[in-house]
């Protein structure tokens, strides 16, 4: 054979070998695409090996087995994920049924203890006094607990419809809530420029304004000076602040006590553990954010942030 027809003998050969790894390749691709059900593997390994040769075949039979898997792992996950729910609605329904059961008694313990001390013959018996003082504080506690952990319940699994809200009202409203506890404390509260209308939800802003004046008065100084104010950021944002005069927060501590029943490691008041894990979890809902400064005057600033109106 002369040279010139062995040297196009070669490119037809080439030519034809490139066209049947293109088509190889094509056939092996559509069949990934297509064959994606475990019962037709085998199906698709036969089609594979005729039509693209055994290379391509065993790719595509490791593609498919692959693909299967996933397949079958995601089906199992989503299966697990429905029984997950399940038991949490479960759950969720148990906690709020016990809660419930739990507080009706509480509340006829609280009721009628506070009865008896109005007994002239209790009244003067000052251990017997005593001994009903500690029930109404150990009954108003757990019925505040339980209040706390229905709120959170509320907060996790509703959503109500944001609109404007005129904050000024919200902390008037908490104020008037905490009256009794501003008054014995002798508390001192003030509040400091205006408040923008910002864009919430008004029951849940005021129990922020409630758990954040409760815990500064419970951790302030003596007696406690509690200062409210509020700032329009640039990003659209209004800051707001709960100003203290207590011993501040220790910084290894501002995160842990947004958490549920935590407090500061320097704090002996007594509480559940709940107020600001609420107040967090609310403003979280309503796309703010919270955190904890230090004062000039080495108390602590608890601030949070809510979109504005």
């Amino acid at each position: 054979m002369s040279e010139r027809p062995l040297r196009e003998h070669i490119r037809a050969v080439g030519r034809i070998t490139a066209i049947s790894i293109i088509l190889s390749e094509l056939i092996t691709f559509v069949l990934l695409e297509v064959l994606v059900d475990g019962e037709i593997l085998v199906e698709g390994l036969i089609i594979a090996l005729v039509c693209s040769g055994p290379i391509s075949a065993w790719i595509a039979h490791r593609q498919l087995r692959m693909r299967y898997l996933i397949s079958e792992q995601h089906d199992r996950l989503a299966e697990l994920n429905l029984e997950l729910n399940a038991r949490n609605d479960d759950l969720d329904a148990f906690a709020r049924a016990v809660a419930h059961d739990l507080k009706g008694p509480l509340t006829t313990i609280i009721g009628t203890a506070d009865l008896l001390g109005y007994d002239p013959r209790i009244a003067t018996d000052g251990e017997t006094s005593e001994f009903l003082r500690s029930i109404l504080q150990s009954g108003n506690r757990a019925v505040e607990t339980i209040d706390g952990l229905l709120l959170l319940h509320g907060i996790k699994h509703e959503m109500p419809e944001l609109a404007p809200v005129d904050t000024a009202a919200t902390v008037d409203s908490a104020l008037d809530t905490v009256g009794r506890t501003i008054a014995e404390n002798r508390a001192i509260v003030t509040r400091s420029g205006a408040f923008p209308p910002v864009r919430a939800y008004g029951p849940w802003l005021t129990q922020v304004w409630i758990n954040l004046i409760g815990n500064a008065i419970k951790y302030g100084g003596s007696p406690p000076k509690v200062d409210l104010a509020a700032q329009t950021t640039a990003d659209g944002m209004v800051r707001f602040a709960v100003t203290d005069n207590g011993n501040g927060v220790d910084p290894a501590d501002r995160e842990r006590i947004f958490r549920e029943f935590e407090r500061g490691a320097a704090n002996d008041a007594e509480g559940h553990g709940l107020g600001l894990a609420i107040v967090d979890r609310v403003v979280s809902r309503l796309n703010g954010e919270t955190g904890i400064e230090n004062a000039d005057d080495g108390g602590s600033i608890f601030w949070f942030t809510i979109p504005a109106a």
